[in-house]
């Protein structure tokens, strides 16, 4: 997963890539090796490799959670018993916890940046971080 956020083609190139980078040098994140690269290859197909990873090594190192977007890669870890959540889930974490002040300028940034969520769920993050106003406070 991390060559996957990190790297390409052996240089920096996804948003929050340095960052991630920097987690992994201050050791306030590890990589983790998946040993059991033949369960990986056989769990591949509608997923890519980083996803499987993911999956897998939290297995192979009982990781009870993992962080995932992809629909797919959510239902395998899923079908293997682990908890999920997104990115958007965790961009509301940070924000409960008050590690960021607000949602709304990173979501823009993702979106801008290729990530892909709806409209409805784009509106509902918003509302859960108490950045938006309900509907029904636009009808009244």
């Amino acid at each position: 997963m991390y060559d996957e956020v990190v790297l390409a083609s052996g240089r920096v190139t996804n948003p929050g890539a340095g960052s991630v980078e920097e987690a992994v040098r201050s050791g306030w994140m590890q990589r983790l090796t998946v040993h059991d690269q033949d369960a990986v290859q056989r769990q591949m197909g509608r997923l890519h490799r980083g996803e499987v990873e993911v999956v897998w090594g939290a297995l192979e190192y009982r990781i009870p959670a993992v962080l995932l977007d992809d629909r797919y890669a959510r239902r395998l870890a899923s079908a293997y018993g682990l908890e999920y959540t997104g990115t958007v889930g965790l961009l509301l974490l940070a924000k409960r916890r008050g590690m960021i002040d607000a949602v709304r300028p990173l979501l823009t940034h993702l979106t801008r940046e290729g990530f892909r969520m709806s409209v409805s769920l784009y509106q509902a993050v918003l509302q859960s971080a108490q950045e938006i106003e309900s509907v029904e406070d636009h009808q009244a």
